[in-house]
């Protein structure tokens, strides 16, 4: 990653290359193909930097040895996940789809603890309006 945030034109030059999936003004996403193929290009032999220099990129808006511990972070995690690796996780608490059952699915004390429910629910609404 850049000290400096990236221009608009050097964030057009990255959306124009096949291998960032996005690019943001701080931080590029490479395409989990280009990953393994720079994995497979260091084992050949090449080093970090011309690795990515023959792919398109830029490598002087860059510091010192990111491209080299860009290669080792994804080595690392291709040792940890094998083909599995740098399939994007979506991060944070996922919302699960659940739906309310219907009145006619629900067993009697399922339909009790649901009367439970909404009767506290109201109870508390009217208390917070002041009805009570």
């Amino acid at each position: 990653m850049t000290k400096n945030a990236f221009t608009e034109k050097q964030i057009l030059q990255f959306k124009n290359l096949d291998i960032v999936e996005k690019v943001t003004q701080k931080q590029i996403y490479f395409t989990r193909k280009f990953k393994f193929f720079a994995l497979k290009e260091r084992e050949k032999g090449l080093i970090s930097k011309q690795i990515f220099a023959n792919a398109g990129v830029d490598i002087s808006l860059f510091k010192g040895k990111y491209f080299k511990d860009l290669l080792i972070k994804w080595d690392h995690e291709y040792q940890k996940n094998g083909d599995q690796a740098f399939i994007t996780k979506p991060k944070g608490p996922q919302k699960k789809n659940r739906k309310a059952k219907k009145l006619e699915e629900m067993n009697p004390e399922e339909i009790k603890a649901r009367m439970a429910y909404l009767e506290a629910e109201v109870t508390f609404l009217k208390k917070l309006k002041g009805f009570e």
